[in-house]
């Protein structure tokens, strides 16, 4: 029974050495693979998070029109082959796999649409405008008071609703959370910082 006991142990070892090494290994592939890729990528990644501002899922675009074999070194072909071979292992193993989405002028409008369908628009938002001849939004979200962990709901739903103005300060300990918030609404795409006004105090 100890035989048996201690070959289990040692054969369970094994399996877990084996499964550190494919992944140290698919981690490598995904390195070289980004660098093979990057002077393919047409434009800066589509990053889903979650509430707590984790990644979700990232879209990454590459533009492959008019590439062929030979603009890929011997090496990186290797590796290509290499990668193939392992999501083909994954596939049977039935692991997830990533997905391949072939984008066109017309379905990458889709898809960006459907990001842009969470925001509105305020139109005729009272401003005042500074000195720089920014126009700044006189509405904004106040935060202070807020309860912990309800701001960054709050100023990620505000963002969404058409909010362009943000009031802050480090007295009212909540700034983390609307950084949270203000990641993953830069993350979407729609939004940008230089849309937003942050406010704070001396």
């Amino acid at each position: 029974a100890r035989a048996h006991g201690l070959t289990r142990r040692v054969c369970v070892r094994a399996s877990e050495r084996a499964t550190m090494a494919d992944g140290a290994r698919l981690a490598e592939l995904s390195q070289q693979l980004n660098a093979c890729m990057a002077r393919f990528k047409s434009r800066e990644d589509h990053v889903s998070r979650d509430e707590n501002g984790r990644e979700r899922g990232r879209v990454k675009f590459f533009d492959l029109r008019g590439v062929s074999e030979d603009k890929f070194s011997a090496k990186e072909r290797e590796g290509i082959a290499e990668a193939m071979q392992v999501l083909k292992e994954r596939k049977q193993k039935g692991q997830a796999l990533p997905r391949i989405v072939k984008l066109t002028p017309q379905n990458m409008e889709r898809f960006l649409e459907a990001g842009r369908r969470k925001y509105t628009v305020i139109e005729n938002m009272p401003t005042a405008t500074l000195k720089s001849g920014e126009a700044m939004p006189l509405i904004g979200l106040g935060t202070w008071k807020s309860k912990a962990g309800q701001i960054k709901d709050a100023t990620l739903h505000a963002l969404r609703a058409g909010y362009r103005h943000i009031d802050c300060a480090e007295y009212y300990a909540n700034e983390h959370e609307i950084g949270q918030a203000l990641q993953i609404v830069f993350a979407e795409g729609v939004v940008k910082r230089e849309d937003v006004f942050l406010t704070s105090k001396l």
